[in-house]
């Protein structure tokens, strides 16, 4: 079965653009408030690449660039294609389609990488070990572009076979370690600097001379070995990613009204209140989010959270073995990136779910109509702390309560101490 690739084509946007080979705006690494000061060309510019959700200072809530820190905020459904151009360096696609010229495979992906040159209309390869230069006519060399088409190309194949643009990938996915004084950029970054420095070079020779027709070969054919080693950091990327499907399905599923998300810790939590990561409304509350998302795609979350008072949630634990397994809560979502994939709860009712914060996966369900939200009220854990089994205390919030009750009351009194608790 043959299988057509799309290639990706970026489009020219200077937004996007990454132009700058310096890492930081300064020598001095941190600024007065102890984060990098990059630079606003660079590859960690907060001009280009930005946030998600808000900037920098909070100011700004919506996609655009922040007036106060001049930090960009954007849209994660729309990201970008960040890039490098190259005004003077034709990049061949990893995938060329070469079976309508097979006959000259060899020699046009040679020269399509720069690993060698026409000389009087012969193919020599480019290799600086085994070549005595002083031995040719320079007038004779034909290189590049050129010497493909020369051989027969069409100009419009050879066009859809390359590209002036080096796809950059965002921060989130090349991220800097930070340990004290010391950053550490990874092998990734490095190589987009050098790149960087690279293509600067190259603009820098072609400005002084076009005629060493081999220092022009050099630099472009360096150039390509490290855009070469781009790509495969960029293939290991997705490599370790391999199970992005499965990390897709834990975070939610497009089922609508319910999703699946990782259960972590928040003591600052309401006993009654699940803080869901916004990533989940569109599954969840698919009326709402179309209510309060824009056309620049900005979600207003607190208004949403607002119209979310009376709304319930069921929250359940599987496998579903112990009566509290399925616990009703108020939905409230949060605005925070970096939680956007998980559902926080107060501790206090895991003992009733039987659950941890090792990694447990938690399905949540939204109920939609006033009389069933009613319904599930009855299972908030503010109104289920006794185990209907054996009228134990399940969740951890009273269990101070009924030590000091325990010891201030004579033996034989429990059945006050739970009338005292339950309300009965």
């Amino acid at each position: 079965m043959r299988i057509n690739i799309e290639k990706i084509r970026i489009e020219d946007n200077p937004s996007n653009e990454v132009t700058s080979h310096r890492l930081l705006r300064k020598r001095k690494v941190f600024d007065e408030n102890g984060n990098m000061d990059f630079h606003p060309d660079g590859i960690f510019s907060p001009r280009i690449f930005g946030k998600y959700s808000k900037c920098e200072c909070g100011a700004l809530r919506f996609p655009g660039i922040c007036s106060i820190c001049n930090t960009r905020v954007l849209n994660r459904k729309k990201i970008p294609d960040f890039y490098i151009k190259f005004e003077n360096l034709d990049i061949p696609y990893l995938n060329i389609e070469i079976s309508k010229y097979q006959k000259y495979k060899d020699v046009i992906l040679g020269l399509m990488r720069y690993e060698g040159f026409l000389y009087d209309g012969e193919y020599v390869k480019y290799d600086l070990d085994s070549l005595d230069l002083t031995l040719f006519d320079v007038e004779k060399i034909t290189w590049g572009k050129d010497a493909v088409l020369s051989l027969g190309v069409d100009e419009d194949w050879y066009n859809n076979q390359v590209s002036d643009k080096l796809y950059v990938p965002h921060t989130s996915l090349r991220k800097i370690t930070v340990s004290g004084d010391q950053y550490f950029l990874g092998e990734l970054n490095n190589l987009l600097l050098v790149i960087l420095k690279k293509k600067n070079k190259l603009k820098m020779f072609e400005g002084l001379s076009t005629e060493d027709v081999f220092t022009q070969l050099s630099l472009r054919k360096e150039l390509l070995s490290y855009i070469n080693d781009e790509y495969k950091q960029l293939y290991n990327i997705i490599a370790q990613r391999k199970k992005s499907i499965i990390d897709r399905e834990v975070r939610g599923q497009s089922v609508t009204g319910a999703a699946r998300a990782t259960v972590t810790n928040n003591f600052e939590l309401n006993e009654d209140v699940a803080l869901i990561g916004y990533w989940f409304i569109p599954t969840l509350y698919p009326h709402l989010y179309a209510k309060y998302t824009n056309a620049e795609g900005y979600t207003d979350i607190k208004s949403i959270n607002e119209e979310l008072q009376d709304y319930i949630i069921l929250i359940n634990r599987q496998p579903t073995i112990g009566e509290k397994s399925i616990i009703a809560m108020h939905p409230q979502f949060s605005e925070e990136d970096e939680e956007r994939y998980v559902l926080q709860i107060n501790p206090i009712v895991q003992d009733g779910l039987a659950g941890d914060f090792d990694g447990d996966v938690y399905l949540m369900i939204a109920l939609y109509t006033k009389e069933a939200c009613q319904e599930a009220k009855k299972l908030l854990p503010s109104k289920n702390y006794i185990g209907n089994a054996g009228g134990n205390i399940r969740n951890a919030i009273f269990e101070d309560l009924d030590y000091v009750m325990q010891q201030s009351y004579e033996d034989g009194k429990a059945a006050k101490i739970h009338s005292m608790i339950t309300g009965k």
